[in-house]
């Protein structure tokens, strides 16, 4: 027992915790892409939904969805495998090609809401806030505000395989844990 608490040992078990940890973090990230690559995308020639998060970089809840939300395993998992996804800084001075349209900010001096981020939201504009898009890029949802990642996980997969269409989201939510859950699982290697 004496030998166990060598110095090499311990080397070994710092390294062993710095790779687990180092996997765990790999294995939950979403490959964001930039919207103009977005809007770009044939998404029924890849089968997959389109996603925004639209975000600020003064907006609290917009950090806490980034660390808690989409650092989750399972949402990052879901959203690499069925959508697009696209991060919008909702106050960017950047130009914006969505889909052939140019959106560029009126005045770059100043701190205003992107022409892009009023077409896309359509309403009131809040953050953080989240769009989900049909093959088509047609808006199907506009989610403003924070979500837990056990709630965004249902709501993204409310969305794939056309869920939406089919259900009410009443219903859907009710059966969630215990019928579609198992499958979701299944389907993403759980």
């Amino acid at each position: 027992m004496v030998g166990f608490m060598n110095g090499n040992n311990n080397k070994k078990i710092a390294v062993w915790v710095v790779s687990m940890m180092l996997a765990v973090a790999a294995s939950a990230q979403v490959n964001w892409t930039t919207v103009d690559k977005l809007g770009s995308l044939d998404l029924k020639e890849n089968n997959k939904l389109g996603f925004i998060d639209f975000y600020t970089t003064w907006c609290g809840w917009c950090k806490k969805l980034d660390s808690d939300t989409f650092a989750n395993d399972t949402v990052a998992r879901i959203l690499n495998k069925y959508y697009h996804a696209a991060r919008f800084d909702a106050e960017s001075k950047d130009d914006v090609t969505w889909k052939g349209d140019v959106y560029k900010t009126p005045d770059p001096t100043k701190k205003m809401v992107h022409p892009f981020t009023k077409k896309i939201i359509i309403g009131k504009v809040s953050y953080p806030t989240t769009v989900v898009l049909d093959k088509q890029m047609n808006v199907i949802n506009v989610l403003p505000g924070y979500f837990t990642p056990k709630d965004f996980v249902m709501i993204l997969w409310y969305f794939v395989n056309d869920n939406y269409r089919k259900y009410p989201f009443e219903d859907f939510r009710d059966a969630f844990e215990k019928q579609i859950r198992p499958r979701m699982n299944k389907d993403l290697g759980f």
